[in-house]
């Protein structure tokens, strides 16, 4: 199973912060990462890009238009009083199939998953 893993962040997450709730959201999923999501906003971010790199997976960045097509499950009020998007994470992961795993948060983060559609 190839999966898409969506991730929303503060800019004070840290990429030891990310990989560690992405290698926890991952836990019990048999299937190999395709991809890391996020927002374009987050381009040239270094957590978020040394995060995707240690995950050996490309990391992509979807416009805010794309992310706001998507029906978010959870819809956070902190992601739409930032960025006028219902959330990032689950967003990011549904661009690419269904999810699997729900938001889930750490302290700066936020990471979702999803089975990439065939």
């Amino acid at each position: 199973m190839k999966l898409a893993v969506g991730i929303g962040l503060s800019s004070r997450a840290e990429a030891d912060e990310i990989v560690a709730l992405v290698t926890s959201c991952l836990a019990g999923l048999r299937g190999e990462v395709e991809v890391l999501v996020s927002s374009r906003r987050k381009a040239g971010n270094v957590a978020l890009s040394s995060a995707a790199e240690r995950l050996g997976a490309p990391l992509v960045l979807l416009d805010d238009a794309t992310l706001a097509r998507q029906d978010v499950p959870h819809p956070s009020r902190v992601a739409e009083a930032r960025t006028g998007l219902d959330g990032v994470a689950e967003a990011a992961a549904l661009h690419f199939g269904p999810l699997l795993v729900g938001k889930t948060k750490s302290a700066h983060a936020t990471c979702a998953i999803a089975e990439i559609a065939p």
